[in-house]
């Protein structure tokens, strides 16, 4: 019987050894430094939004809310291409290694894996731990602003505990089809 996405996160998160690597891309940063660069390729190139993107090749939609959206993913790519040089594969290479590009419960051993997210009081993604990623004191205080306010809403710390219970409710919406869509299986 065939993993699903779901299980395959999971355990990931616990540690275990899933049935194939899990891939979740951040393809909101990858179209918005292509957007911008004016490099989308060609049947993308007029495309708004990155859902489109995903909706074209017939992929899940993973939603990322960044209410920074605009320049705090763009740090993050021009570090990086300022580590390599300006070759992104250099680039790419030398910003995992130093962990300004990270994602969090990095399934790769390469990637360092320090970062935390969790959930505001609003369910936008928040970053409990950003860790190496290269954000400005704007990004970071404003992270911290809408962690306050969920402690408040909830009456509790939010922490590890609750970055993991965030991430097992992002993972069942993972499970959960866009309204009008069929699930694909992966060959």
């Amino acid at each position: 019987m065939a993993w699903t996405h779901k299980q395959r996160m999971m355990a990931t998160i616990r540690g275990e050894m899933p049935d194939r690597i899990p891939y979740a891309p951040r393809l909101d940063l990858w179209f918005a430094a292509n957007r911008k660069r004016g490099t989308l390729p060609r049947p993308f190139a007029d495309f708004e939004h990155y859902d489109r993107v995903s909706r074209a090749e017939g992929w899940g939609i993973v939603r990322v809310v960044l209410d920074y959206q605009g320049f705090g993913e763009e740090a993050i790519l021009d570090r990086a291409l300022e580590m390599g040089e300006g070759d992104p594969a250099l680039a790419s290479l030398r910003a995992i290694q130093a962990g300004v590009l990270d994602i969090p419960w990095a399934p790769n051993r390469f990637v360092a894996g320090r970062v935390i997210p969790v959930r505001d009081g609003d369910g936008a993604v928040r970053y409990l731990d950003p860790a190496g990623l290269p954000f400005g004191r704007e990004i970071l205080e404003y992270n911290r602003e809408k962690i306050r306010e969920r402690e408040q809403k909830a009456g509790k710390k939010v922490d590890y505990e609750e970055a993991v219970f965030d991430i097992t409710e992002i993972s069942k919406m993972l499970e959960e089809e866009p309204e009008g869509e069929e699930r694909r299986e992966t060959p």
